[in-house]
């Protein structure tokens, strides 16, 4: 990848994310970015960002229903 490219992209994803910066009521978002010349995605709210790549998001897509369980049931929770 060229420099001329590389700031070109570097451009399109600051331009993004800035566009992905509207909070929702909930205080979480999400934006975009890249590590390593991969792209990631980055979740935002009260908490410290969760950033992880394509490979992690399929597999949250994959197992959402036992996530969704698993958030909403309280268990653990102090």
């Amino acid at each position: 990848m060229t420099e001329a490219e590389m700031l070109a992209r570097i451009n399109a994803l600051q331009q993004e994310n800035a566009s992905l910066k509207t909070k929702p009521v909930s205080g979480y978002y999400t934006s975009y970015s890249d590590y390593k010349g991969r792209p990631v995605i980055v979740l935002n709210g009260p908490m410290r960002p969760f950033v992880f790549g394509r490979s992690k998001a399929k597999a949250v897509v994959a197992l959402f229903e036992d996530i969704k369980r698993f958030a909403e049931s309280g268990e653990g929770d102090e």
